[in-house]
Protein backbone atom coordinates (compact mmCIF):
# COMPACT_ATOMS: atom_id res chain seq x y z
CA UNK A 1 0.00 0.00 0.00
CA UNK A 2 1.52 3.16 -1.00
CA UNK A 3 1.65 6.12 1.64
CA UNK A 4 0.23 9.27 0.45
CA UNK A 5 2.70 12.67 -0.26
CA UNK A 6 3.53 14.80 2.46
CA UNK A 7 5.04 17.68 2.12
CA UNK A 8 6.70 20.45 4.48
CA UNK A 9 4.67 23.47 6.08
CA UNK A 10 7.96 25.90 5.21
CA UNK A 11 11.71 25.03 4.25
CA UNK A 12 12.20 28.47 5.80
CA UNK A 13 12.23 26.52 9.40
CA UNK A 14 14.65 23.34 10.30
CA UNK A 15 13.10 20.58 10.80
CA UNK A 16 13.63 18.16 14.06
CA UNK A 17 16.56 15.84 13.65
CA UNK A 18 17.63 18.43 11.02
CA UNK A 19 18.07 18.68 7.28
CA UNK A 20 18.69 15.12 6.95
CA UNK A 21 18.17 12.54 3.73
CA UNK A 22 19.08 8.86 3.36
CA UNK A 23 19.98 7.75 0.18
CA UNK A 24 17.96 4.71 -0.18
CA UNK A 25 20.65 3.06 -2.98
CA UNK A 26 23.63 3.99 -1.16
CA UNK A 27 22.61 4.56 2.45
CA UNK A 28 24.70 7.36 2.77
CA UNK A 29 23.76 9.93 4.88
CA UNK A 30 23.53 13.34 3.70
CA UNK A 31 23.07 16.38 5.73
CA UNK A 32 22.55 20.18 4.29
CA UNK A 33 22.41 23.54 6.09
CA UNK A 34 19.13 24.04 4.45
CA UNK A 35 16.63 22.14 2.26
CA UNK A 36 18.16 23.48 -0.93
CA UNK A 37 21.62 22.84 0.46
CA UNK A 38 20.44 19.71 1.00
CA UNK A 39 18.73 19.16 -2.81
CA UNK A 40 22.37 20.22 -4.22
CA UNK A 41 23.58 17.61 -2.24
CA UNK A 42 21.47 14.73 -3.06
CA UNK A 43 21.69 15.74 -6.72
CA UNK A 44 25.39 15.66 -6.79
CA UNK A 45 25.41 12.23 -5.01
CA UNK A 46 22.81 11.02 -7.11
CA UNK A 47 24.61 12.13 -10.32
CA UNK A 48 27.78 10.60 -9.31
CA UNK A 49 26.40 7.66 -9.13
CA UNK A 50 24.56 7.68 -11.86
CA UNK A 51 21.29 6.99 -10.34
CA UNK A 52 17.80 8.61 -11.02
CA UNK A 53 17.28 12.06 -10.08
CA UNK A 54 13.49 12.24 -11.12
CA UNK A 55 11.12 13.49 -8.77
CA UNK A 56 14.16 14.07 -5.94
CA UNK A 57 13.03 16.73 -4.53
CA UNK A 58 9.95 14.96 -3.22
CA UNK A 59 11.41 12.40 -2.44
CA UNK A 60 13.28 14.23 0.01
CA UNK A 61 10.37 16.29 1.36
CA UNK A 62 8.35 13.23 1.47
CA UNK A 63 11.53 11.06 3.69
CA UNK A 64 11.81 14.49 6.13
CA UNK A 65 7.81 13.90 6.72
CA UNK A 66 7.73 10.83 7.33
CA UNK A 67 10.54 11.03 10.74
CA UNK A 68 9.04 14.35 12.10
CA UNK A 69 5.79 15.52 14.06
CA UNK A 70 2.83 15.78 12.34
CA UNK A 71 2.38 19.36 12.89
CA UNK A 72 5.31 20.02 10.40
CA UNK A 73 3.53 18.33 7.51
CA UNK A 74 1.01 19.20 5.37
CA UNK A 75 -0.78 17.69 2.59
CA UNK A 76 -0.71 19.98 -0.20
CA UNK A 77 2.78 21.07 -1.89
CA UNK A 78 3.78 24.55 -0.35
CA UNK A 79 2.85 27.51 -3.62
CA UNK A 80 6.33 28.20 -5.43
CA UNK A 81 7.22 31.92 -4.67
Amino acid sequence: METSKKFLKTVETVPPGGWKYIDPDSKLEILGTSFDRLKDQVLTHRTYLGNDTTNYPDEIEHQICSRIPESWVQDEPRPHK
